[in-house]
């Protein structure tokens, strides 16, 4: 499942388009831990129809081992709702204070 990392989402009201701002893949720390402020997860689910249970997870690759997950495991999954196996669905996590053990790979799995 593809997902985009970004600095922000906004939609507009009166198109109801998204804009995505400050797309990135890569994060960059002196030291660890680091702990990245605040990043935004989008992902546009397509071809589903029905209620699904979603969550992501960071995935520290080298260890396979997960650092955290959205939303908490004690608070659940997002239900996701599509009527339509045609139309998509987007969803957006803002996630703050995301601390990154290691340096080193680190994957997003849903």
């Amino acid at each position: 499942m593809p997902f985009l990392v970004c600095d922000s989402v906004s939609r507009d009201v009166e198109t109801n388009k998204t804009s995505l701002f400050g797309i990135f893949t890569n994060i960059f720390a002196r030291q660890t831990p680091a702990t990245h402020p605040s990043l935004t997860l989008y992902v546009s689910l397509t071809d589903a129809e029905g209620e699904y249970d979603f969550w992501v997870e960071f995935v520290y690759v080298p260890e396979n081992a997960r650092i955290a997950r959205f939303p908490p495991a004690e608070s659940g999954s997002l239900k996701v709702t599509s009527n339509d196996p045609l139309g998509y669905v987007e969803v957006v996590f803002n996630i703050y204070g995301l601390t990154f053990k290691d340096f080193g790979e680190y994957e997003l799995a849903a």
